[in-house]
């Protein structure tokens, strides 16, 4: 097995034929599946050697206590996770699981497209300003030092007057969703027994309320046409 190095990565970008082509004419590796493992990991350490920025911003994150994992792959792509502690007791997976939390939670994400040399950035921060467009906290840029100046801000650390706003948030999220939640159980069954209700006041030996009379009334109009 032939350990593909920074050297070969290098030389490649010189050497300017197909991957495909110096893996198997330089580096001699041949079969269809060594080959394409091989070209993928020439082409990710193409993508680390070639644009450092990312190793740099990914070592300035380390030196400021986040847990960082730092990714290159073969279709000039790269990506930067940002954790908040290095600990992960819910899941065997360092990353991952999105969420805010105490335990190793997640922080942030910055992803670049390198694509001959028009390099994009999608990057997004827990804390970051939601996109209505998008209807996501994902934000795009061409300038890196956009991304790194604006992801500092949206990844950093949590405090615990964030974790309270959100806890709030979450609560006030949930009241809403159980009002939601009520309301369509309230229509559902008024849409599945109305009709019975409604026969059972028409039939029943009672007096109907002024302010309900003509609401039986409009009933008693609508099922004249089923009969």
């Amino acid at each position: 097995m032939i350990s593909i190095t920074a050297a070969d990565a290098r030389d490649a970008v010189a050497d300017g034929r197909s991957l495909y082509s110096y893996v198997e004419h330089v580096l001699g590796i041949t079969g269809d599946e060594p080959k394409r493992r091989a070209v993928n990991d020439l082409g990710a350490l193409i993508c680390e050697v070639s644009h450092p920025e990312f190793v740099k911003f990914g070592e300035q994150l380390r030196a400021k206590g986040f847990t960082v994992e730092t990714s290159f792959f073969g279709d000039d792509a790269a990506e930067i996770e940002v954790m908040n502690f290095p600990d992960r007791v819910t899941t065997t997976s360092t990353f991952g699981a999105y969420g805010i939390g105490l335990n190793g939670k997640y922080l942030g994400r910055v992803r670049a497209n390198f694509f001959r040399s028009q390099n994009s950035y999608t990057y997004e921060g827990w804390s970051g300003k939601y996109n209505k467009r998008e209807r996501s906290r994902k934000h795009s840029s061409v300038n890196w030092e956009t991304v790194v100046k604006q992801f500092a801000i949206d990844a950093r650390m949590p405090t615990e007057a964030d974790y309270t706003k959100m806890a709030v948030a979450m609560a006030a999220e949930r009241a809403r969703n159980t009002r939601r939640d009520r309301a369509h159980k309230l229509d559902k069954l008024a849409a599945s027994h109305g009709a019975r209700a409604m026969e059972i006041l028409a039939s029943a030996n009672i007096a109907i309320p002024d302010d309900f009379k003509q609401v039986m009334s409009d009933y008693l109009d609508l099922i004249e046409g089923d009969r």
